[in-house]
């Protein structure tokens, strides 16, 4: 079984519209985040290998347009030529507002000229009987979701 024949509907629908960019971003940067206004898990992707992964940490007592500034601030410098951006889709409304900007602000922060919304739905699926919820866990799955969309080695470890 192919990794596409793995999934279904909108999240195989992800898979192709990730697999139309594969001539550029198999050599090339992704980052990959998992949005938060106070610990943001990110994980960065070179040449379909991950190259690191942690939490940026904004200090939770700071009012949110610090936070936010800060949050644009530590992405702009600490990645700043990403040949893609992957955060997890947030919609609806039991998300808070601030994590909603986090999110706008990551998009900014990136300057990326490709972006993916990746749903939990899709991730989920890949995840073993040892995965261990955390802001860097879940930015590790995404990243692997994309390095196996672009036929890279998914069930890597650093």
């Amino acid at each position: 079984m192919s990794f596409e024949d793995k999934f279904s509907g909108a999240d195989k629908t992800l898979v192709q519209a990730i697999q139309k960019h594969s001539k550029e971003l198999k050599d090339g940067k992704i980052l990959v985040i998992d949005p938060s206004s106070i610990n943001v898990g990110y994980c960065y992707v070179e040449q379909l290998k991950i190259k690191s992964n942690g939490v940026l940490k904004l200090a939770a007592k700071d009012p949110i347009s610090k936070r936010l500034a800060s949050l644009l601030q530590l992405v702009s410098e600490r990645w700043p030529d990403v040949d893609a951006l992957a955060i997890e889709k947030i919609r609806g409304n039991r998300a808070h507002i601030y994590l909603l900007w986090s999110v706008g602000v990551t998009v900014a922060g990136a300057k990326s000229p490709v972006l993916f919304e990746i749903p939990v739905s899709a991730w989920n699926k890949m995840r073993g009987p040892t995965y261990t919820k955390s802001d860097t866990a879940d930015a590790r799955m995404m990243a692997k979701f994309i390095i196996g969309c672009l036929g890279g080695d998914y069930e890597q470890e650093e």
